[in-house]
């Protein structure tokens, strides 16, 4: 085949004409914009500046945002078409329309937003997990878990080493303080969770006891109320989640219809961003 050969062009005109010449050349498609050599000998090229190129970055967030916006949708409301399937067709008078445009960016924020509460809900759905986790343990004890030591007696939440035998620990316990009681609430391949009880002025001979066979300090001092209470309500907090998080998945499921708005929005930005490119290789003078 045979090459063409190219032509150059050099293109003056008022910086107030510069978006319409832009979008003429860029309409004609026949012209690639070149950032001219600087030239250190003519005194003109000092005075020259490049143009403001905020509108790039714009550009780049507003495809970045639309396409986004497709892939949530390709997730929940994916394009139904076979492999062969052609791409629908849209006019350039379409393509640059403003209002459409605006109505798209609205699409997209709406999809997005509902993308990023649904993975703030999957946040809160595996602290709520952890929280449920931390608790189960102590789910038969009727005890506040606010509930602290006083001037005469100590009191402790904790937990010992699964493969400790509980009858070696209580006699440990026994062993450094009569006015002592170690209590198992439950236990797991993990840890045994007990509680214990003693006279504050034995206290620490008990812990010092139960320090050396494991004991560990259970960190529940945030919660107020039993377990069993703060379970339940975790697990009422839980069903919210989940309820909120399948009305957002079937909204998004009947979006389909944004798809080609979306598609549009994203091809309208690589067009704006091919044309801040070739903006930001212009030189201005006053």
């Amino acid at each position: 085949m045979a090459i063409e050969k190219m032509k150059r062009l050099r293109v003056v005109a008022m910086a107030a004409d510069r978006e319409a010449v832009l979008r003429t050349l860029q309409h004609m498609g026949c012209v690639e914009i070149i950032q001219p050599e600087a030239d250190p000998d003519d005194p003109l090229w000092a005075s020259l500046t490049p143009p403001e190129t905020a509108g790039l970055a714009a550009a780049h967030e507003e495809k970045s945002q639309a396409e986004r916006a497709l892939e949530v949708l390709k997730r929940y409301a994916p394009v139904k078409g076979g492999l062969l399937t052609p791409k629908p067709g849209v006019r350039e008078g379409e393509l640059l329309d403003e209002d459409r445009a605006e109505k798209a960016r609205a699409a997209a924020r709406e999809v997005n937003d509902l993308d990023r509460r649904l993975a703030a809900i999957h946040g809160e759905e595996n602290k709520l997990e952890a929280q449920k986790a931390a608790l189960r343990p102590w789910q038969s004890l009727d005890l506040p878990l606010e509930t602290g030591s006083t001037g005469q007696v100590a009191i402790q939440l904790g937990t010992l080493p699964a493969a400790l035998a509980m009858n070696q620990a209580e006699g440990e316990v026994r062993a450094a303080s009569e006015l002592a009681q170690l209590t198992e609430v439950s236990s797991d391949r993990d840890a045994r969770y007990c509680t214990l009880v003693c006279h504050a002025s034995e206290a620490e001979e008990v812990l010092e006891a139960l320090k050396a066979l494991g004991w560990s300090r259970a960190n529940l001092r945030e919660w107020t109320g039993t377990a069993s209470a703060n379970l339940s309500r975790l697990e009422r907090e839980t069903d919210e989640r989940k309820a909120e998080e399948a009305s957002i998945q079937e909204k998004l499921s009947a979006m389909g219809e944004r798809n080609a708005p979306l598609r549009q929005l994203s091809d309208l930005a690589g067009v704006t961003i091919s044309r801040e490119e070739a903006r930001s290789r212009l030189m201005d003078t006053g």
